[in-house]
């Protein structure tokens, strides 16, 4: 009986059977989520821009344009896509993580788009032919995967990057 308990024991430590994913994982798991973005804004497909954002999620723009689901956030970047950033280039830098919990947490990325026509009016550019913008996401993990359920994406004025420097 010892040896059986014994056995199961260390089975239940190599496999990690038994054990909630750490708040290290969680982060690194959501880091890769949030660095995808910019792979599919490069490719110009909504889809995967909006595969991690569930069907219920909001998502407010650099113009303060809410999207109440992921289906109007898909439609309008795919509009973008075509038009104004169809050869812009984003790059991402997850700047934080706070796990909130084991199933929730809050996510900031850095954005640095640049090679787009124009921008949309109203918005100006942070340094010459850049524009760089802030997103912050609340996660969600949803079975074994962690989704975007809200977002919002503010633009990095020229005077805002004034003050960093």
């Amino acid at each position: 009986m010892k040896r059986a308990r014994a056995v199961l024991l260390t089975l239940t430590v190599l496999t990690g059977f038994g054990c909630a994913p750490s708040a290290s994982d969680g982060a690194l798991e959501i880091r890769a989520v949030l660095e995808g973005l910019s792979s599919a804004w490069n490719a110009r497909d909504a889809s995967r821009w909006v595969a991690r954002f569930t069907a219920t999620s909001g998502f407010t723009n650099i113009l303060g344009m809410h999207f109440e689901d992921r289906d109007a956030n898909e439609a309008r970047h795919a509009t973008l896509f075509e038009t104004i950033f169809s050869d812009s280039h984003l790059e991402a830098e997850v700047l934080s993580v706070r796990m909130v919990g084991e199933s929730a947490a809050v996510a900031e990325v850095g954005f640095r788009l640049t090679g787009y026509e124009r921008l949309p009016p109203g918005v100006t550019e942070t340094t010459p032919g850049e524009l760089q913008t802030r997103l912050i996401t609340v996660m969600e993990r949803i079975g074994d995967q962690w989704h975007i359920v809200a977002a919002q994406n503010t633009a990095v004025l020229p005077i805002a990057r004034a003050a960093q420097d």
